[in-house]
């Protein structure tokens, strides 16, 4: 024994260790089959309640984890649309689709210096769309194409109601790619604003407001992206005044 290396004696403990557990198994076979049946079946009981404990009966092989904040960047850019001019392909803000009949939400000064309007859909198709309503004094435009030439279908926004202090504020932006913003709620006074911990520079007017669970809270306005961290309109405020398509 003193004259193996380690690398024997490591050989050698696995090898007693594989004949010791082969023979216990063994002797254990051999028991089983000597013992009464009673005795049986109550060994077999207790391996099975073993089991069920370690692994519940609810649970499935290849189960996916979901991720929360991953479906609720997925649902909700269905209804992100970039907004350009049909003479240039420069995005100059976002818009978000708030009836199935395809009227959307924007920021009005995101599409001052179009002469006319292009909404980009998540699948690269692109609608010519036109001014149906637009806030007086505020920031808010709705846009909509004609039913009559588009064949485009729209995924709606879920509208939220007013989020909570402390909740989590996601946000969406980019054009060519997709840039994730994420914070909390710090402050949410209704028909004004909500303030969030989101870094400016991660959202772009017209960049929606949403929470873990997909619905929409806000959208970034031209008066409320001034500062370091992200403001947002309210949008439960608009769902009242969407305009009707004929």
């Amino acid at each position: 024994m003193e004259h193996l290396t380690k690398q024997q004696l490591i050989l050698l403990a696995l090898l007693v260790s594989f004949v010791t557990s082969l023979s216990t198994g063994i002797v254990t076979v051999s028991l089983m089959d000597q013992a009464p049946q009673g005795m049986t079946q109550t060994v077999s009981q207790v391996i099975e309640r073993t089991i069920q404990a370690a692994v519940p009966q609810n649970a499935s092989v290849g189960t996916a984890v979901t991720d929360p904040i991953a479906d609720a960047v997925t649902e909700v850019s269905a209804s992100v649309v970039q907004l350009e001019s049909s003479h240039t392909d420069t995005v100059t803000g976002l818009g978000l689709v708030v009836s199935k009949s395809g009227v959307i939400v924007a920021d009005k000064t995101s599409i001052a210096s179009l002469g006319d309007y292009v909404a980009v859909m998540p699948d690269g198709t692109h609608v010519p769309v036109a001014v149906v309503q637009m806030q007086a004094s505020g920031d808010i435009v709705f846009l909509a194409p004609s039913p009559a030439t588009t064949t485009a279908r729209f995924s709606p926004i879920v509208f939220g109601g007013a989020p909570k202090l402390g909740s989590t504020a996601l946000s969406l932006s980019g054009t060519s790619t997709q840039i994730l913003g994420q914070g909390v709620v710090t402050e949410s006074v209704p028909n004004e604003r909500i303030s969030t911990t989101i870094d400016a520079s991660k959202t772009m007017l017209g960049s929606p407001l949403f929470g873990a669970d997909g619905s929409v809270l806000g959208i970034a306005t031209y008066s409320l992206s001034k500062g370091e961290k992200a403001g947002f309109y309210p949008i439960s405020q608009l769902q009242a005044v969407i305009p009707m398509l004929r």
